[in-house]
């Protein structure tokens, strides 16, 4: 079939033709003499095809569409009109009768009305019935959802909330009931899990319940499904007695509590009820009064529940729900003839990850080890891991009491017993390892443990070692005893020299250089690589192409791209904006100097940057780093200023300041001779004395230059004093004499708010938190950076400090990092949890040979280690054990500041200890460290009426270093334990010590 039809009036001349092939037609429309548009429709017949073929046909002839062309004005305006004024009044009338029904409430008209308009203007509908989405009282809404079952899809169901509550309509839910059936809705189902799910995951209360939903099911407008059976059933707190006498619910629906994560353990009941009084008194959740009622009626096999529960133990589902149902378990008092039937249940839960499941198996099945028909062996094997877990101390201690008397029973299993038990050497606990030795020294003396005793040796804490010599095996190979034999070289304080002009830094030689370099920088938290590409765009301009702007352009919009290190704020809002114009200099304004304003050194060399550019001027930057990662060779330095002067450049007094913080001394000689070179008596001065040819001190009246000349003194003579420049400038921290504190603390409470006083009443103590005092923001030379950065400021003035801020102001200061490790710990570790962010970043610093651990490090580390977060910890216990291996560990300073901190309740002990302990037995050296610096906590711990938590773990450490080590008790922590000695429960590891 092929038709071709024109239209053509006083305005238009348009063609539509329609070719039929197959069972598919092709349309083709547009204005007569263009090749128009076309669209292609399949069907599923040639018969259906050519049938919408003729509609099409016939509907394009009523507009006026002939195969001449001649339009039939009169006759189509007329049906057209008559076309529009009948959807206008279709869309009226439905508008105008569903808003009256609405209204109304008139139940009695929702079946006619939907007959009347719900098949031929479903979409239509649809739309209207949307507008009431919003809130509706309760007979208006169950008419409208009545109206929206008949014409929603799933997806119209979204926004529309209260379709359940019409689908649980108490007074008129025979008439919902009439629109359910009328409409039949497939979507009820899946639209009652969302639900489930949406309000659930919003935290707002459900009153759809399992008696609803079970309606449904009888009237045949929800199918069974599992899933939302179980959910529903879960949160139906005011169906005790449905769910106890309903035998569709406690036994088809019940058992499936067990198959979905559900909140049964966050379902109350209410407790006023008359019923309440027989219910045992510690039952506080709905389920465990319907679980105890079930179980008493005899409608809920106890069988059944111990394996659904023991099943929910291996789901991946909450811990606190797995732990309500062991509850439940447990409360039913099972049988021992039930739990052994079903040991096997039981016995892969020994490899759960979670130490409270695996105390419930302990727990469950120790009672029957010495029954006949308990597979003590099979336990055994699957038991094995128990034994070397260390957060499994009370049921290993559980199997040792049990298998004690369990092995003069099953004699057979002697060796396999106690070879097990030797394994419990592996945990570092003093206690539970003498007990294992107590059990050893009892059964094993016939049993192959020898061996596997030999091994673990050295893991041994305390006396535990020489108690169990008669059970290990003797080698007397010269290997062995070079491995046994300890160099026994103790730990001195005597930090190593460390070269730090070792690695010269490669800088861009070409074009293709320098845009890969920018490309490095896109993705660097390092500023040392910002600089180094600063430097090339000033010093590099005549390898630029005509067209750089054009190259770089892809990694300037990568570069401009937020990001929340506040150095990159700086850089993005200035030099950025200069790369486009290169005609002015910009500058950012600094919000931030609330926080530091040590970071705005940065902005000062972007400044200084964009200046050399529009000056022309091609001379590197002095400070700009010529070794890794940020060092600056001396020799390299003056010859950067002599170039300077013979260029008669001005010296930027920022610029040389972080040269000089920068400079070690180190190629001091070859610098030296070039001195001379230098015109500026007052540069050549103080690079003299900064490569450490003079010890005078200039005093100089210029601010900045005082600032140079302090820089220089506090750099490489840390603990100095200098009254050189008390005249001017005796309140600047750090400028005369080292600005130290102390580790100082003040208490922190919990409270409710008080509205008369305006803050919170002091209820209960907390902990101490950290409190640095500093002095007020006074005036002080810009090139004086120790000093800048300390002053008070407010409360979380610098949270948003990101961690490559902190390796910039690192790299401003690497020689001398007390001022920057005191102002970090006065804001990353106020409190154990305050904001770890930033912690680790300099903790990563301070594993460099060349860090030097100063007053303002200690507290900083020391408080490092009683950090909440995981990380933060473990490179604390690096930085430990590194700084232990090259003799830079200050023992008595860390050593007292980690005992004030456990005094003062910091933080939990159990961190300290566990960094300690990860520290233990790596080498004699360390022991010796360890040793020294539990003589120095032990003291600051004093006696009173809230003494912090593990101090026994804390004196069990020492006993065992003590005893490895061969030492005597110090006065100080004789002093100490003779205080601590009139607490009972520490009397027995003291008399261990003292002996």
């Amino acid at each position: 079939m092929y038709k071709h039809l024109q239209y053509t009036d006083d305005t238009s001349n348009k063609f539509w033709q329609i070719e039929v092939t197959g069972n598919s037609h092709t349309v083709t429309f547009g204005r007569s003499g263009a090749s128009g548009q076309a669209k292609t429709k399949t069907f599923d017949t040639d018969e259906a095809c050519l049938a919408d073929a003729g509609k099409l046909v016939n509907e394009k002839i009523k507009k006026g569409y002939s195969e001449n062309g001649a339009a039939k004005e009169t006759p189509t305006a007329k049906v057209s009109t008559a076309s529009k004024v009948s959807a206008k009044e279709v869309k009226e009338n439905i508008s105008r009768e569903l808003k009256e029904l609405i209204s109304k409430t008139n139940y009695d008209s929702i079946i006619p009305f939907l007959e009347k308009y719900a098949k031929q203007h479903k979409d239509l509908l649809k739309k209207e019935i949307k507008t009431y989405s919003g809130w509706l009282g309760t007979d208006e809404n169950e008419v409208a959802s009545c109206v929206a079952f008949a014409v929603f899809e799933l997806s119209d169901t979204r926004n529309w909330e209260k379709l359940a509550d019409a689908l649980r309509s108490y007074h008129k839910l025979d008439e919902v009931k009439k629109a359910l059936d009328w409409a039949k809705p497939a979507w009820i189902e899946e639209y009652l899990l969302q639900h489930f799910r949406q309000w659930q995951r919003n935290g707002r209360s459900i009153f759809f319940h399992y008696n609803h939903l079970r309606k449904l099911e009888e009237w045949g407008h929800v199918k069974h499904n599992p899933e939302l059976f179980a959910l529903y059933l879960s949160i139906y707190s005011d169906g005790l007695n449905y769910i106890c006498t309903d035998e569709v619910a406690y036994e088809r629906d019940l058992p499936l509590l067990f198959e979905y994560e559900t909140s049964l353990h966050t379902t109350w009941i209410y407790k006023g009820s008359d019923s309440a009084a027989a219910w045992p008194k510690d039952l506080s959740v709905f389920w465990d009064v319907a679980f105890w009622r079930l179980l008493e009626e005899g409608k809920l096999d106890k069988e059944l529940l111990l394996t659904r529960v023991l099943g929910v133990q291996t789901k991946n589902w909450h811990n606190h729900l797995k732990a309500y149902l062991r509850k439940v378990l447990l409360r039913s008092k099972l049988e021992k003839d039930m739990v052994i039937k079903h040991q096997a249940l039981f016995l892969p839960l020994l490899h759960s990850e979670q130490s409270s499941i695996v105390n419930f198996v302990i727990d469950s099945l120790k009672p029957y080890f010495a029954e006949q028909d308990f597979d003590l062996d099979e336990f055994l094997n699957w038991a094995e891991p128990v034994f070397m877990r260390a957060e499994m101390k009370g049921g290993v201690k559980a199997l040792l009491i049990q298998l004690d008397v369990v092995i003069t029973k099953k004699t057979e299993l002697k060796d396999k017993i106690c070879s097990l038990v030797a394994d419990v050497f592996i945990i570092p606990d003093l206690q539970l390892q003498e007990r294992a030795a107590a059990f050893l020294l009892k059964h094993g003396k016939e049993a192959e443990v020898r061996e596997k005793l030999a091994i673990y040796a050295s893991q041994m804490l305390g006396k535990v070692a020489n108690d169990l010599k008669a059970l290990m095996v003797q080698d007397t190979s010269d290997e062995e005893s070079n491995i046994t034999a300890d160099d026994n070289e103790e730990y001195t304080f005597n930090p190593i020299r460390v070269k730090k002009l070792s690695e010269k830094i490669t800088y861009p030689e070409t074009w293709n250089d320098i845009l890969f370099h920018m490309g490095k920088t896109v993705k660097s938290d390092n500023t040392i690589d910002l600089e180094i590409l600063l430097q090339s765009w000033v010093c590099k301009r005549d390898l630029f192409p005509p067209d750089y702007k054009k190259q770089s352009e892809p990694y300037i919009k990568q570069l401009d791209k937020y990001r929340p290190e506040s150095w990159h704020r700086n850089f993005s809002q200035e030099f950025i904006p200069f790369l486009k114009k290169e005609d002015m200099v910009y500058r950012y304004e600094r919000y931030n100097d609330k926080a530091t304003y040590n970071i705005h050194m940065c902005s000062d060399l972007v400044i200084l940057a964009q200046q050399r550019i529009c000056d022309k001027v091609s001379l590197p930057f002095l400070s700009t780093p010529t070794h890794l990662p940020f060092w600056v060779d001396p020799s390299v330095l003056a010859e950067r200023i002599i170039a300077y002067e013979k260029a008669t450049q001005k010296i930027d007094l920022t610029d040389l300041a972080i040269a000089l913080s920068r400079m070690p001394r180190e190629n001091t000689q070859e610098a030296t001779k070039k001195l001379s070179e230098i015109q500026d008596d007052d540069i050549r001065e103080l690079l003299n004395y900064a490569l450490g040819n003079t010890d005078k001190v200039l005093i100089v009246k210029d601010h900045d230059w005082a600032g140079l000349w302090a820089l220089v003194a506090r750099t490489h003579q840390q603990n100095a004093v200098f009254n050189e420049f008390s005249a001017s400038f005796g309140d600047v921290p750090f400028m005369i004499e080292p600005y130290r504190p102390g580790l100082q603390t003040k208490e922190k409470y919990w409270g409710a708010y008080n509205v008369t006083l305006s803050d919170r009443e002091k209820t209960k103590y907390v902990a101490d938190v950290l409190d640095i005092p500093f002095p007020k923001r006074i005036d002080m030379p810009y090139t004086f950076i120790y000093g800048k950065d300390i002053y008070m400021r407010e409360e979380k003035g610098a949270w948003y400090i990101d961690g490559s801020d902190i390796t910039f102001m690192y790299s401003l200061m690497p020689q001398n990092t007390e001022a920057l490790a005191l102002f970090l710990a006065s804001i990353f570790n106020k409190d154990e949890e305050f904001d770890y962010r930033s912690t680790p970043v300099l903790l990563s610093h301070m594993l460099n040979s060349f860090y030097t651990l100063d007053p303002g490090s200690v507290i900083y580390l020391a408080t490092s280690i009683f950090n909440k977060n995981k990380n933060a910890r473990a490179i604390a216990g690096e930085v430990l054990i590194r700084s232990i291996e090259e003799n830079r560990l200050p023992i008595d300073d860390m050593g007292s500041k980690l005992g004030i901190l456990v005094n003062r309740h910091y933080a939990p002990a159990n961190r300290m200890l566990g960094i300690l302990e990860s520290a233990r037995d790596i080498s004699y050296k360390h022991n010796d460290a360890l040793f020294k610096l539990l003589e120095y906590i032990l003291p600051e711990i004093k006696l009173s009426d809230n003494m912090p938590g593990n101090l026994k773990k804390i004196l069990e450490l020492y006993y065992d270093l003590k005893h490895k080590l061969n030492r005597p008790i110090g006065p100080s922590v004789e002093v100490a334990l003779n205080e601590l000695q009139s607490l009972k429960i520490m009397q027995p590891i003291i008399n261990k010590i003292k002996k």
